[in-house]
């Protein structure tokens, strides 16, 4: 069996690197030039930790542990006033964390990059994916560049934009939340001095005030220095380094007094992305106005907080889905790259069921029909807006 993946995010390398260590023949096409650092802190729990834990080869996954996240003071989401007064505090979505080294969080280019390490000659840059042809035995990928790909299996985990979705199961209905997220990052080094409330040593803290402006703030101390990490568990991997950090994200909505002010949110350069943070917490606690003030303003990025709706079941074939390209989600519950690991082990379990003699098309309808089971209700909650601040707040269960 030969599988093509196309997409090289966290879905779609997890799933080549699982198939790797299964032996199974895959090839990951990627549209960008390299494993770029888009993006930074990632919400780890046991559903997508555990499925890193099936996919990973034992020392990618050592790799993993040792640069995750130091156990915070409480898995918790804390949500917190704008004096950081806790208002209330919900366990993060996913199966239980009880391991001697908790799922905490990882470094997203980190995690990546671990993922990549490996499926070498395996994984193709520059390989943008437009369309396919499926016949009864075979699928073949084209590309951008006029090259093909024949194999048995094609998976879409391109994301929400995904080319080959969109063929499989017709165009997305994207459910804007009308908001952008800001992102940024400020080093531990640039806040010392400050005098840090134990809250922010907490799994992940969503702030608010009256006035609706909201802000969250994930912590990243990494239990090693990555380096290290590389030269000793994964040789001739480079893992870039990291430093600790706060995340910081500010919610930006389309209109109303908190909307951005100074033109387009996406046209607007760093600086003016920073002072948009800025001027939100002037009447916020002098600590988080401190944290603020103190940003790398190179690290700061907007991006639109939005999701797809779910798809009503649908005939399996050769050519299916994993992750945001099938389920995506605003990050309110912390639960998308978790549930995409886990489309990704699902998969690949059943996959590997096929060299025992199992139907092939009939594992991938198992698959799927698993997937809707357990991803459609996070991804329907995480598009409610009571999802966002109300403590109480959970999904509905599976049917």
């Amino acid at each position: 069996m030969r599988v093509i993946v196309a997409g090289g995010g966290v879905a779609g390398l997890a799933l080549g690197h699982g198939l790797v260590k299964y032996g199974v023949d895959v090839e990951v096409l990627e549209a960008r030039s390299g494993i770029e650092a888009t993006g930074y802190r990632l919400h780890m729990n046991a559903d997508g930790g555990n499925a890193l834990r099936f996919l990973l080869t034992p020392a990618a996954y050592a790799a993993y542990e040792q640069t995750s996240r130091r156990n915070p003071r409480r898995h918790v989401l804390a949500i917190l006033d704008e004096n950081l007064r806790e208002c209330g505090a919900r366990a993060h979505i996913g199966a239980p964390n009880d391991r001697l080294v908790p799922h905490t969080a990882v470094n997203r280019l980190t995690l990546r990059q671990i993922l990549a390490s490996a499926l070498g000659e395996r994984l193709h840059h520059d390989a943008c994916v437009i369309g396919y042809t499926e016949t009864a035995d075979s699928v073949t990928v084209r590309l951008e560049d006029g090259r093909e790909f024949t194999g048995d299996v094609l998976v879409a985990a391109e994301g929400m934009g995904s080319p080959v979705r969109r063929q499989r199961l017709g165009e997305p209905e994207f459910r804007d939340t009308g908001e952008a997220a800001i992102y940024s990052r400020v080093s531990y080094a640039a806040l010392e001095g400050l005098a840090l409330p134990p809250v922010l040593e907490d799994g992940f803290i969503l702030a608010f005030d009256p006035a609706g402006r909201e802000f969250t703030f994930g912590p990243f101390p990494p239990r090693r220095p990555v380096r290290e990490v590389a030269a000793e568990l994964l040789p001739g991997t480079t893992l870039t380094d990291v430093v600790p950090y706060l995340q910081v994200t500010v919610s930006v909505p389309a209109e109303g007094p908190n909307a951005f002010t100074q033109g387009s949110v996406w046209d607007a350069d760093q600086s003016a992305l920073h002072t948009h943070m800025v001027k939100a917490v002037q009447e916020w606690s002098p600590v988080v106005r401190d944290i603020v003030d103190r940003i790398d303003v190179t690290s700061v990025s907007a991006v639109p907080i939005r999701g797809i709706a779910t798809t009503e079941p649908w005939e399996p074939s050769r050519v299916t889905v994993v992750g945001d390209a099938i389920h995506g989600m605003p990050p309110n519950y912390g639960a998308g790259a978790n549930t995409a690991l886990k489309d990704a082990a699902y998969l690949a379990e059943h996959l590997l069921r096929v060299a025992d003699g199992s139907d092939l098309v009939e594992e991938i309808g198992a698959y799927e029909a698993a997937m809707r089971a357990y991803a459609y209700p996070i991804a329907n909650a995480a598009q409610n807006p009571a999802s966002r601040n109300d403590a109480t707040f959970v999904p509905e269960p599976s049917a």
